[in-house]
């Protein structure tokens, strides 16, 4: 089985849930004399990512309660980062 990382790339200015200025990511690093430090602050619907039950179901399953087989499995991938407004059948 070949495995194929399908992750969005995270980056100030990517698209957010409703273009929320809060859910942009922040990307910044420090230097002090030789130690430099990245931090990177982003709300975890940020990016490529799933929802736990619990998210959206009172009671729902958490995320350490999810079997990595359930989130592995076979996939299309789709180029949309072209579309600027809706996505038509010619898209």
């Amino acid at each position: 089985m070949k495995f194929y990382d399908v992750t969005a790339p995270i980056f100030e200015g990517m698209p957010v849930y409703k273009n929320k200025p809060e859910k942009q990511p922040k990307l910044t690093s420090v230097t002090n004399d030789y130690v430099t430090e990245s931090r990177i602050d982003m709300d975890v619907h940020t990016g490529t990512h799933i929802d736990a039950p619990l998210h959206m179901v009172k009671g729902g399953e958490t995320f350490e309660t999810i079997s990595l087989d359930r989130l592995v499995g076979t996939c299309k991938l789709f180029d949309l980062t072209h579309v600027s407004d809706k996505i038509s059948k010619e898209d």
